[in-house]
């Protein structure tokens, strides 16, 4: 050890000053005197310079701790800070819409001309009728025929904000005073007079190329207020002199549109969508009573059960109409979609990996999929989570086009499903919307989600929703209302 060479330096050292240098007579002293006097004070000096370096090697042993006890609350602090930033994210993820109310009219089933879903007590379709075909002022029947359904079934609908998605052909606010228009008559019609209620907000839902819940949130985003709204979607790509069903159009051969995009078709979609929120704030209006005042006096934590906002618009409701309202619980949730790019140019073994992220993505936005917290190489599952629930996804609905042509689509899709673990039959246990309802125009997506709704309801079950645009897709979710989330 280095002390040894240490003390036999100095004991060297020493012996030759106290022989040489001073002036002692050692042989005056017994054996142990001198033995002790040649051994203290290397020993001293040896001992002292072992107590410095531990003390020194003490110190410096508690600055390293401090600096890594810093360094490790440092880390911990941004593990923390980023892990609120990833919740948050995940949470601003998966905000859901609820719908309430699905009804599809004038649909032109192809096929076997008969709808993919059942009618359930909030879902229902409507068929195409060839009187309508030559209809000029379509959709005027069907829109009174749909509006009579849904105030009667759920007469709070009647103070419900519209939003509107209508043909590019024809102006917003034509659209709009078609639809104030024909509310108004209805509401004269009903049972109670109805018809001096003040005209209920109707914006236009912009058809941007966005998906349908992104555009749906956007609105629910800008208006806070709103509990729920009514969103109508209609368009007409059939020509008036010529119906459908006709033998020259079922004979005549396939345009380069119809490939992709269907027969023309016409539809309209009205759904009752509402804030995820609106569950509760029913639930807590109905546990404090008529007549609870809800404004600046109220206890903070009931203001956080009740917005102000929402509260002022549903506490001018008969009490009979929220708990109508309250009673047709929510059938489905929508869920944020996922988008990916497919260049042509890209292998398809490459497409394909896309995709798969892409579904595994909407997944994780719907929560029937897990996600991992990762923090410096560091591996946190999130407890709590919702566990891996994408295999109970049960139907597919999606727009890959005519069956003769979409080859190359359904086996990126199909493949991609599989590697992501939904095990579904993309042929049996889906619908291809442009086989099935064909072009639709603007409508068009609102009637594959109306139609997703109606399915959800039906089965209880998650459902898959694909939308192929020219140099990608869209990928999302609906799923049952009880569905963890």
């Amino acid at each position: 050890m280095w002390f040894i060479s240490v003390f036999v330096a100095i004991l060297l050292g020493w012996s030759a000053i106290l022989w040489l240098a001073l002036p002692l007579d050692i042989f005056r002293y017994s054996l142990t005197s001198i033995i002790a006097m040649h051994l203290a004070i290397p020993a001293g000096v040896v001992s002292c310079w072992m107590l410095v370096r531990r003390w020194l090697d003490a110190a410096r042993q508690r600055k390293a701790a401090i600096v890594d006890a810093a360094q490790r609350d440092i880390r911990e602090a941004e593990k923390a800070r980023q892990k609120h930033l990833f919740e948050e994210t995940l949470k601003d993820r998966r905000i859901s819409i609820d719908c309430r109310w699905a009804v599809t009219a004038d649909v032109v089933f192809h096929g076997d001309n008969k709808p993919p879903t059942e009618d359930t007590g909030q879902t229902a379709n409507y068929f195409y009728t060839a009187v309508r075909s030559v209809e000029p002022s379509w959709p005027r029947s069907a829109l009174i025929e749909l509006f009579d359904d849904l105030f009667n079934a759920m007469p709070g609908a009647i103070t419900l904000p519209i939003a509107i998605c209508g043909p590019r052909d024809r102006a917003a606010v034509e659209n709009e005073s078609l639809i104030r228009e024909l509310r108004q008559t209805v509401l004269t019609r009903q049972q109670d007079d109805y018809s001096k209620l003040a005209s209920t907000d109707i914006m236009q839902i912009a058809d941007d190329g966005r998906s349908v819940h992104a555009a749906i949130n956007d609105v629910f985003t800008r208006r806070r207020d709103w509990p729920a709204i009514v969103v109508i979607a209609f368009d007409n790509r059939i020509i008036a002199e010529r119906d459908p069903f006709d033998v020259e159009t079922l004979n005549s051969s396939i345009s380069e549109s119809e490939k992709w995009l269907g027969k023309a078709g016409r539809a309209i979609s009205l759904m009752v969508l509402s804030q995820p929120e609106l569950v509760d704030v029913l639930a807590k209006l109905e546990e404090l009573g008529e007549g609870a005042p809800i404004d600046n006096l109220s206890p903070y934590w009931e203001k956080q059960k009740v917005p102000a906002g929402m509260a002022g618009h549903l506490t001018k409701w008969p009490k009979a109409w929220r708990d109508n309202f309250a009673s047709m619980k929510p059938i489905a949730k929508l869920h944020r979609a996922s988008f990916v790019d497919l260049p042509t140019e890209e292998p398809s073994s490459q497409q394909v990996k896309r995709t798969e992220s892409a579904f595994i993505d909407a997944a994780t936005n719907a929560s029937l999929g897990e996600l991992d917290f990762v923090f410096e190489g560091e591996v946190e599952s999130m407890k709590g989570q919702a566990r891996n629930r994408m295999g109970e996804t049960a139907w597919l609905f999606h727009n890959a086009g005519d069956i003769s042509y979409c080859g190359d689509r359904m086996a990126t899709m199909s493949l991609a499903m599989w590697q992501a673990g939904i095990e579904l039959n993309p042929i049996d246990q889906a619908t291809n919307t442009v086989m099935a309802v064909g072009d639709c125009g603007v409508a068009a997506r609102y009637v594959w989600l109306s139609l997703a709704i109606q399915r959800v309801a039906q089965i209880r079950k998650p459902v898959l929703c694909v939308e192929w645009e020219e140099t990608g897709l869209a990928i999302g979710f609906v799923a049952p209302y009880f569905s963890e989330n």
